[in-house]
């Protein structure tokens, strides 16, 4: 089953290969030497992740469930275990079982921004066509996280997608008519910009594919956004800028129209794209950040005796890090055990 939902008196993350329980009696001592945010100077995850090279870490929640409480607990644990941000799924039910109950992220994410003071907190992925289907537009999307600002300024993560078919069911039984593909990514295009805009860190996710890896970069580079990778392979993402891929000065092409219409593109991930001048690209490059998510499960060596082993994960953790990842954020692994890699591949790395 894809997703546990709840274990006995614990709860365990809903990803494919999860089984790491949180029972709420493991919580470490913060480590000492920690910064701290003062209620005058608001934190943007005021943390620890100098001895990750720069790469951040965060775990997604176990928002799969009817107990408020045992999430809250999940979140003040990874904080206490010294990572950097937590993340809600966006789903009104886990996808494949309707019926089963799942937290709305936007409240979730207010209740723990109240109780913990230091987390990053966001969203992994709100999907543009749940909300455009409620208002149309992207006003409602917006105004959600700028609430969320208000709560936690300087710690919000604007994680925005398009959405795909597995999420129609949900949309359905609801009656959201969440628009087409093309409508989707245009309402994407939308908020990622508007979100930016307001100086509200903003991840776009458009899927795993080589054209939407593509159609991604370049939105994320013409709306000032980062992008986020779901489950992606390290080895495919590269600082490749195909010319192909780059406006030229006064036209006014979508990028998303654009990456669309190359045949037999590159496979890999753009790195680098020419950043914006006023509605058109300048020929100067930038770099866009990419985050990661997933299960480290993936990318953990064959060999391994069990890959739910700290070396294991240290070694994806520095792959993931080798690769210029600035965020990697993890399903299905107990907060005390990533922070424990994160040590190990730091370690390793000679930080």
């Amino acid at each position: 089953m894809r997703y546990n939902i709840l274990h006995h008196n614990g709860i365990t993350d809903h990803t494919v290969g999860a089984g790491n329980v949180y029972t709420g009696n493991r919580v470490p001592a913060t480590k000492p030497g920690s910064e701290q945010a003062t209620p005058d100077t608001p934190a943007r995850y005021t943390n620890r992740s100098r001895e990750r090279a720069g790469m951040r870490l965060g775990i997604m929640l176990p928002t799969f469930q009817d107990s408020y409480r045992r999430v809250l607990d999940a979140a003040r644990y990874a904080e206490a275990c010294n990572l950097d941000g937590v993340f809600c799924y966006d789903h009104i039910w886990p996808i494949g079982h309707p019926g089963e109950p799942a937290f709305s992220c936007f409240p979730l994410l207010g209740a723990i921004a109240a109780s913990i003071p230091r987390l990053a907190i966001g969203t992994l992925v709100a999907r543009v066509g749940l909300y455009a289907g409620v208002v149309q537009g992207t006003d409602m999307l917006v105004h959600s996280f700028e609430a969320l600002r208000s709560i936690a300024p300087g710690r919000v993560i604007a994680g925005i997608g398009s959405g795909d078919s597995r999420s129609t069911p949900e949309d359905s039984a609801y009656g959201i008519e969440s628009g087409s593909t093309a409508s989707r990514r245009s309402l994407l295009r939308d908020a990622a910009r508007s979100l930016a805009g307001r100086g509200i860190e903003t991840w776009v996710g458009l899927g795993a594919s080589a054209s939407a890896l593509r159609a991604g970069m370049i939105l994320a580079a013409s709306t000032g956004a980062s992008i986020n990778v779901w489950q992606a392979d390290p080895s495919k993402i590269k600082p490749i800028v195909p010319d192909t891929l780059i406006p030229r000065e006064g036209e006014h092409t979508d990028p998303l129209e654009r990456a669309a219409e190359m045949e037999n593109g590159n496979a890999h991930i753009a790195a680098y794209v020419s950043s914006r001048a006023s509605s058109n690209f300048s020929r100067k490059e930038q770099s866009v950040p990419i985050t990661w998510a997933g299960s480290l499960d993936h990318l953990t060596r064959a060999d391994l005796e069990s890959k739910q082993d700290v070396t294991g994960y240290a070694e994806a953790l520095s792959l993931l890090a080798r690769s210029g990842i600035t965020w990697a954020v993890c399903a299905g692994i107990d907060a005390a055990l990533l922070a424990e890699a994160a040590r190990v591949a730091a370690d390793n790395s000679g930080n």
